[in-house]
């Protein structure tokens, strides 16, 4: 999984690359063109950028299943781009209803986007940033809601982050997606921290791509 990826990796215990490719292989539904979080599970855009940051971790992306799994992936998120006005860009999915779950699906497609390398998220990275930082973002605190005008959350606030990064590094950098973020303010939302474990740690791995969070602790 992700999670033991990156904890192998910074135990320095090295991975068995055959057994993580033969898993994500089997959680792949070519129909789709996404990925399950198991075999027989429903396949997700969640789970399809968590399998393609697997993938990227494990070295396999360029591995020639990989390779064309990773085209076909690439192929289909392009598809579901669509455009508001002419400053923002997001993802649309047939299925995902409701603002909580439209946003959660362009986080995962994003990230998803960035190991896939969708070209127009990094040739449009202010246009996809829209989506998070203009009529989401909240003035006071540098939050960002689930929907237009609603109030931000730990959880939105954390998933939104995520996002602006995958952006960053879809487009290699040149764009600095994170830098509408206000540090300072936004540091009232993670505190005080929620009692679970699991989300304290997401959020401070959110919250460290943030270029002064150093500064805080």
């Amino acid at each position: 999984s992700r999670d033991g990826l990156l904890a192998s990796g910074h135990s320095g215990v090295s991975s068995d690359k055959t057994a993580i490719e033969t898993f994500v292989r089997s959680v792949y539904d070519a129909e789709s063109k996404l990925f399950a979080s198991r075999p027989g599970a429903t396949p997700s855009i969640k789970s399809t950028a968590e399998a393609l940051e697997v993938l990227a971790l494990a070295g396999l992306n360029s591995r020639e299943w990989g390779k064309t799994t990773i085209a076909a992936v690439k192929e289909s998120l392009a598809a579901h781009i669509k455009e508001e006005g002419t400053a923002t860009k997001y993802f649309h999915f047939e299925g995902i209803s409701g603002d909580k779950e439209a946003f959660e699906a362009n986080v995962h497609a994003l990230i998803a986007a960035s190991y896939a390398g969708v070209s127009s998220v990094s040739s449009s990275a202010r246009a996809f940033a829209n989506y998070f930082t203009t009529e989401r973002m909240h003035a006071r605190s540098g939050g960002i809601a689930y929907l237009a005008g609603g109030i931000p959350s730990l959880d939105s606030t954390t998933a939104a982050i995520s996002a602006l990064h995958a952006i960053e590094r879809a487009s290699s950098g040149a764009f600095s997606a994170l830098a509408a973020i206000n540090t300072e303010a936004i540091m009232q939302i993670l505190y005080p921290l929620p009692h679970e474990l699991s989300k304290v740690a997401q959020s401070h791995f959110a919250f460290t791509h943030l270029s002064n969070f150093k500064d805080f602790f």
